[in-house]
C-alpha cells in the first residue's frame, strides 16, 4: 500500500501541476481576446491543440485515481474477509470436538477448503482433525481420510510430490501426532488411497539418502511410512530387502552415523523378520554385523547412540526366535570387553607418560582422558544393562503365564 500511496501522491501532484497550466493557457486566451465573452474563449480553447493534450492528460491522472481508490476498497474489504477467516479457525478447530456427527464433518470439510484457500491458520485446524482417525464413528473417519487425500494425496499432485508431502506430515509431527498420523497411514493403506507408485517414490526417496541432515531425516520418515504400509502389504519392504540390508550397514559405516535412521532401519528389519515368521543364518548373520557395529561406536557422544541400542535390544525380544537372551547377553559383554580393553590402552599409555617424565610429581592433567572417556562409555554400558534387565524381566513372566496356562 505504501507504494500505491506514493504513486497516488504524484499522480495528485501532476493533476494540479496540469491545473494550472491550463489555467495560465485560459489566462492567455483571455489576454488575447478581451473583447471575447466567456463561451467564446471556451469554445476557441477545446479548438487549440496544446489545450487538447493537457486535457488528455488531465483525464488519465484523473482515472487513476478512481482506479487507485477502487483497489483500496477492493484490497481493504479482502483483508477483512481473510481476517474473518482466520479468525474462525479456532471456533472450528473446537467443533472437532462436537459429539454432533453432523458438526464434525461440516468443520473437517470447511478447515480442508481453508487449508486449500492458503488460509495460514487453518494447518494448526487441519492438523486437529488427525486425532478423529482414532473417532468410533466411521463416518468420521471417512471424511477425516477423505479431507487428507485432498489435502496430501491429490491425483493432480505428481507422484515425488505426494510423497514430500506424507514425509513434511510426518516430519512436522510431534510425539501424539505422530501416532495419529500412522493411524491415517494404516487407513490409507486398508482402503487403497496410496497406489504402489507412492512406495517407488518413498523407496527412491530412501535410496537417495546422503550425508545431509535433511536427506536424512527424509530418509527416515520414508521408511517410516513405508514399515506402516508393510502391516497390510508384506512385499514393500520384501522386494527392497537387499536395499534395506545395504543402507543400514552403510549407515553404521558412516563417519557422522544417524542413529535415529539407524533406529527405524532396524524396526523395519524387525517387521520384515516377523512377516517371513522364520529366522535363518542369514538373519542372524545381519543382526550380529548391526551388533558388532553398535558395539564399534559405542562410547560415541551422541546420544543418539542409546535409541539405536534400545531399538536393538527390542527387535531381539519380539522376533522370539532369534534367542534374545543370548544375543542380548553377548551385546553387553562385548560392551564391557570393550570398556575393559580401551580402559587398559589408556592406562598403558599414561604409564608410559610417567616413566618418560623426570619429575616425580604426577600431572593430574595426565588422567583427563581416562575420565572423559568414561563418561559416555559407562552411561551407555548402564543404560544397556538397565534395559535388557526390564526385558529379561518381561520375559520370564511371559514364560511364567505360559506355564501357568498349562
Amino acid at each position: 500500500m505504501n507504494n500505491l500511496d506514493k504513486l497516488l501522491k504524484e499522480n495528485v501532484e501532476k493533476s494540479n501541476s496540469i491545473k494550472g497550466e491550463i489555467k495560465i493557457l485560459r489566462m492567455k486566451f483571455v489576454d488575447e481576446n478581451p473583447d471575447s465573452n466567456k463561451e467564446d474563449i471556451n469554445e476557441k480553447l477545446t479548438a487549440d491543440p496544446a489545450f487538447l493534450e493537457l486535457k488528455d492528460q488531465y483525464d488519465k491522472v484523473s482515472k487513476y485515481k478512481v482506479d487507485h481508490d477502487e483497489f483500496v476498497d477492493f484490497y481493504e474489504g479482502y483483508v477483512s474477509l481473510l481476517s474473518s477467516l482466520e479468525s474462525s479457525v479456532p471456533l472450528l478447530t473446537q467443533l472437532l470436538g462436537s459429539k454432533t456427527q453432523s458438526d464434525i464433518v461440516e468443520s473437517i470439510k470447511l478447515l480442508t477448503y481453508l487449508q486449500k484457500m492458503n488460509i495460514s491458520r487453518a494447518v494448526q485446524g487441519t492438523k486437529k482433525i488427525l486425532v478423529l482417525f482414532f473417532n468410533k464413528d466411521d463416518s468420521v473417519k471417512r471424511e477425516a481420510l477423505e479431507a487428507y487425500k485432498t489435502l496430501y494425496l491429490k491425483d493432480d499432485m505428481g507422484l515425488d510430490q505426494r510423497a514430500f508431502a506424507l514425509i513434511e506430515l510426518l516430519k512436522d509431527a510431534d510425539a501424539s501426532e505422530e501416532v495419529c498420523v500412522e493411524e491415517f497411514l494404516s487407513l490409507a493403506v486398508r482402503e487403497n488411497v496410496m497406489s504402489g507408485d507412492i512406495y517407488k517414490a518413498l523407496w527412491k526417496i530412501f535410496k537417495m539418502c546422503n550425508n545431509t541432515a535433511v536427506e536424512k531425516q527424509n530418509a527416515r520418515a520414508a521408511l517410516k511410512i513405508l514399515r506402516i504400509a508393510t502391516e497390510h502389504n508384506q512385499n514393500i519392504l520384501s522386494k527392497e530387502e537387499d536395499t534395506l540390508k545395504e543402507h543400514t550397514l552403510k549407515e553404521l559405516d558412516s563417519v557422522d552415523t544417524d542413529f535415529l535412521l539407524i533406529n527405524e532401519q532396524i524396526k523395519a528389519w524387525e517387521k520384515l523378520i516377523l512377516h517371513q515368521k522364520e529366522s535363518g543364518p542369514k538373519i542372524d548373520e545381519f543382526l550380529f554385523s548391526i551388533m558388532i557395529k553398535l558395539v564399534k561406536q559405542f562410547g560415541t557422544e551422541n546420544p543418539e547412540w542409546n535409541c539405536a541400542a534400545e531399538q536393538f535390544i527390542n527387535s531381539l525380544f519380539v522376533i522370539k526366535q532369534l534367542k534374545a537372551y543370548k544375543k542380548a547377553e553377548l551385546f553387553l559383554h562385548s560392551l564391557i570387553k570393550k570398556i575393559s580393553s580401551e580402559q587398559d590402552d589408556v592406562i598403558d599409555q599414561i604409564e608410559a607418560e610417567i616413566q618418560e617424565r623426570e619429575d616425580i610429581e604426577i600431572d593430574e592433567s595426565l588422567f583427563d582422558r581416562e575420565l572423559k572417556f568414561n563418561q559416555y562409555m559407562l552411561a551407555q554400558m548402564i543404560f544397556v544393562a538397565g534395559h535388557i534387565g526390564i526385558k529379561m524381566i518381561i520375559y520370564i513372566e511371559n514364560i511364567e503365564k505360559l506355564l501357568e496356562k498349562r
